[in-house]
């Protein structure tokens, strides 16, 4: 089913998506350091799903312990001095980089658990089809949506840190209504469909102003990274969720026999969100002073000022220019790629996080959307 959907959505995109071009100067992202991730994740995730088999203390459990904290640090090491590095580490030095990145991580631990958790209720709690768990899904996702677009208007107007700490709330207290009703009859109107409208609303809001808050204070040049290591992060903490669950659990799959440990698997999503929400809180203070808001070049002067004589001496040499403010807003378009869809996450050039009071584009992804900044007037 995936294959129709990614090719309906190659025709649209080559329809409607701009036709920018970006530089191939940086070369090919360092394969081995992403060998190495792949390989500290996967030990990490290894070690959490079968360490109740095979024993907390047993070798190999301990062994996949070992080889997942031995390939993340080398992965650091590597990533430090590697030309173009899957992830670059001086994003870090961003302060709402760094925390939006680690509530994004916490979301998707919480997230993770949430939707695999369902998928799985649904058949072997309840016995349903792989179809009829998918119509039930679905309204989680178009509540993302309509989260989204319908109360951007607002949430721009307010902290990032608000938004997304209250998003986070909402996705840990709509998992937790679901696991404190949740039977072994099925009653998906009384029982689920509410919590999961409330897991929705909190992704809309959320998940969106994280990449956002996140990518807000970098460089033109680093949006693009930026915004695909916050969703990276997400993933990475989806993949863990997982191996979170089935702990909990005690079994990959779940039955009406295992409600209780499963319920139990809800609490823990919840206390992951609030974790979410708690990184999200730094974001409400304005940035340390000295820091750039976003980029290399400075902002213009205020229409009301006149510009200084060397700004004049420039214009004089240079020849005479446009002073409309319009080229000031020339729009850094900074895509990435997530779940099949490009994101836009640009800035503008004067600094100001897309998406305030201006219109903005939509990206569909798993369970979300991901709203872009907005577009500059110039489109």
């Amino acid at each position: 089913m995936n294959v129709p959907i990614g090719v309906a959505a190659l025709a649209v995109a080559a329809l409607l998506a701009p036709g920018t071009r970006h530089g191939t100067e940086t070369g090919v992202p360092d394969l081995i350091g992403g060998v190495l991730l792949m390989a500290g994740i996967g030990a990490l995730a290894l070690a959490l799903v079968e360490g109740p088999a095979w024993g907390w203390g047993s070798g190999s459990t301990l062994g996949s312990f070992a080889v997942a904290l031995v390939a993340v640090a080398a992965f650091v090491a590597r990533s430090w001095r590697a030309t173009a590095p899957v992830i670059d580490l001086a994003l870090f030095r961003d302060r709402d980089f760094t925390w939006a990145s680690l509530g994004s991580l916490a979301l998707g631990l919480a997230f993770g658990i949430q939707l695999l958790g369902l998928v799985l209720w649904f058949q072997g709690g309840w016995g349903w089809s792989a179809i009829r768990t998918g119509l039930a899904i679905a309204p989680g996702p178009v509540m993302v949506s309509v989260t989204a677009l319908g109360l951007r208007r607002y949430t721009t107007r307010l902290p990032a840190g608000v938004v997304a700490a209250a998003g986070s709330l909402l996705m840990g207290g709509g998992g937790v209504l679901i696991g404190t009703t949740l039977t072994a009859h099925a009653s998906y109107a009384g029982e689920v469909l509410p919590g999961w409208l409330i897991v929705g609303a909190g992704a809309g809001l959320a998940i969106p102003t994280l990449v956002t808050a996140a990518t807000a204070g970098l460089a033109a040049h680093q949006t693009s990274t930026g915004s695909a290591v916050v969703q990276m992060g997400r993933q990475i903490g989806s993949v863990l969720g997982v191996a979170v669950l089935v702990v909990v659990v005690g079994a990959s799959s779940v039955t009406p026999g295992t409600l209780d440990r499963f319920t139990r698997s809800w609490w823990w999503a919840g206390a992951f969100a609030i974790v979410a929400a708690l990184t999200c809180l730094p974001l409400l203070k304005p940035s340390p002073e000295g820091e750039p808001a976003a980029g290399p070049e400075a902002a213009p002067p205020a229409p009301d000022q006149p510009p200084s004589a060397t700004h004049q001496e420039r214009n004089t040499q240079s020849g005479p220019r446009s002073l409309s403010p319009r080229r000031h807003r020339e729009h850094v378009p900074a895509f990435a790629c997530h779940g099949g869809v490009a994101q836009d996450v640009g800035q503008d050039r004067v600094g100001h996080p897309r998406g305030v009071g201006q219109r903005g584009g939509l990206a569909v992804s798993a369970l979300g959307v991901q709203v872009d900044g907005g577009v500059s007037d110039e489109h």
